[in-house]
Parts: structure tokens; sequence; C-alpha cells
């Protein structure tokens, strides 16, 4: 039931700034990119890989550097 007081706050917040028009939406974007550059920039998927080590598509790559030995 977590999930109601977080759609309550969403559904205010929405009420509270639809006021503002398209100043509503300049201030969602900015919230989007600061949560994009800062607090998540690997993605939920990084979060998730780097808490749990899971790798469901394991191809990359590594570069190795000649001036260093293995």
């Amino acid at each position: 039931m977590s999930e109601i007081p977080a759609r309550g706050s969403l559904l205010k917040t929405a009420a509270v700034l639809g006021d503002y028009g398209s100043g509503y939406l300049v201030l969602l974007g900015a919230g989007g990119i600061a949560v994009a550059l800062w607090l998540l920039p690997g993605g939920l998927w990084g979060l998730i890989r780097g808490r749990t080590e899971l790798s469901l598509f394991p191809a990359g790559y590594h570069v190795r550097r000649p001036d260093v030995a293995q």
C-alpha cells in the first residue's frame, strides 16, 4: 500500500503546479535531468546491476593497455 501516498503526492503536485502552464513542464524536465545526471547516472539498470552483479547480456569488451603488465 506504499504506492498510494506516492500517487497522491504526485497528483497533488500536478494539481498545484498545473496552474503554471508550460512552467510546470519546464520544472518536470529540469527535475528529470537532475535525476539522470546526479542521482542515477547509470540508470535503473545500472543501479540493479551494481547491487546484484546481475548481467543478462554479458557482451562487452575490456581495453587492455600494452604498457601495463598483466
